[in-house]
């Protein structure tokens, strides 16, 4: 049996301030794609993961156009910095959407303080 969560990294500034370059993100593969979701997707012209929000769905329109059954319409939270979203490749089927992500580890801004290193070794012995 597959297991349901993968792992991914954030490479960019496209999903600031939510999400930075270098973060971690646990991703969950299984269920249905959720509008207001971030989501990480295969790009529809090339080899490429992209972590993008699902900013719309199926009937919603966008830009006068109603998007079709199992489309989506992605964007980035910083769309300055990106344009590699749905403003440049259009909707995208869901069947692209590989899953939702459920918790971001933010690696960089993990620290250990003297203070804490001391308390976990005076309560491991």
């Amino acid at each position: 049996m597959t297991s349901p969560w993968s792992v991914a990294r954030v490479a960019g500034a496209s999903m600031a301030p939510r999400l930075a370059d270098g973060d971690l993100v646990l991703v969950l593969r299984w269920g249905r794609p959720r509008r207001g979701s971030i989501a990480v997707v295969r790009h529809p012209g090339r080899d490429l993961l992209l972590v993008k929000r699902l900013a719309a769905g199926p009937g919603d329109k966008v830009y006068g156009a109603a998007l079709a059954d199992r489309e989506w319409w992605l964007a980035s939270d910083n769309p300055l910095v990106s344009p590699d979203d749905s403003r440049s490749f259009g909707p995208v089927p869901d069947r692209l959407i590989i899953g939702r992500v459920m918790l971001r580890y933010r690696p960089s801004r993990m620290r250990w303080s003297r203070k804490s290193a001391a308390a976990s070794r005076s309560t491991d012995s």
